[in-house]
């Protein structure tokens, strides 16, 4: 029995080894477990926030305006009627015997009152008869579809004053509450938007300078009808900047 105690003895001791090593496994695979979860969470807050900001830049960029580009211009002068101003390069200016001078944009795509794209052209028309009738008013009084806009001149001569109101009419004969018919310099007269603008307003400015649309019948725009844009084309850089800095431009003797 003594040696079998022995022998079982011995036997316990050199298992002691072996059971103190398992005994360590546990706490070494903690350690790992632990190190692995430590390392995958952050990992995830790396990830989470670095597609955030990611998303952040992505959402930035994709709601940049372009950056507009003024077109090169032109200087016209017209010794008839005393005016001198800017236009682009691309647009056309004729001047007829009947102290009327026209500017004609290229063809371009506009969006009318009823938020349809068609191709068209914008007009610029300066016209020395003061207290000629004005076709928009035909029907009637003419409507403020916006506020009136203060125009600053860049280079205004000794009997011209330094800035004029720019006004945003729809005629009578027009329905839609978003439709613009044309826009006015109309010097010291500014309106509100929804007041009723006489015809007897417009036709004190001297000279009249309008801007007016019209829509192509076909691809070579050769032919044009009026139009009415939508009111919200002004918010819009490249349509806007460039009768802007036109009207800006315009020196009158």
């Amino acid at each position: 029995m003594a040696a079998k105690e022995e022998e079982t003895g011995e036997d316990i001791a050199k298992l002691m080894p072996s059971l103190h090593k398992k005994k360590r496994w546990p706490k070494v695979t903690a350690i790992i477990v632990l190190m692995v979860v430590v390392a995958g969470a952050g990992f995830v807050y790396w990830h989470k926030n670095h597609t955030s900001e990611h998303t952040k830049s992505t959402a930035s960029q994709s709601i940049k305006t372009p950056k507009y580009v003024a077109p090169p211009t032109t200087q016209y002068s017209s010794s008839n009627l005393d005016v001198t101003f800017n236009y682009p390069n691309s647009w056309t200016v004729t001047e007829s015997v009947n102290n009327t001078l026209t500017v004609t944009s290229t063809a371009m795509e506009l969006t009318t009152a009823n938020s349809k794209t068609v191709l068209g052209k914008v007009v610029m028309t300066v016209q020395n008869e003061p207290g000629a009738t004005i076709n928009g008013f035909a029907t009637g009084s003419a409507l403020a579809v916006m506020a009136s806009q203060i125009v600053t001149y860049q280079d205004p001569s000794s009997s011209q004053a330094a800035q004029t109101y720019l006004s945003f009419l729809q005629y009578a004969t027009t329905t839609s509450s978003s439709g613009l018919d044309g826009i006015y310099v109309t010097g010291n007269y500014g309106y509100q938007s929804g007041q009723t603008i006489p015809e007897s307003d417009i036709s004190q400015v001297d000279p009249l300078i309008t801007v007016t649309f019209t829509s192509c019948s076909n691809s070579s725009c050769q032919n044009t009808s009026p139009l009415t844009v939508s009111v919200s084309m002004w918010s819009e850089q490249d349509f806007a900047k460039p009768i802007l800095a036109m009207l800006e431009s315009l020196s009158l003797d």
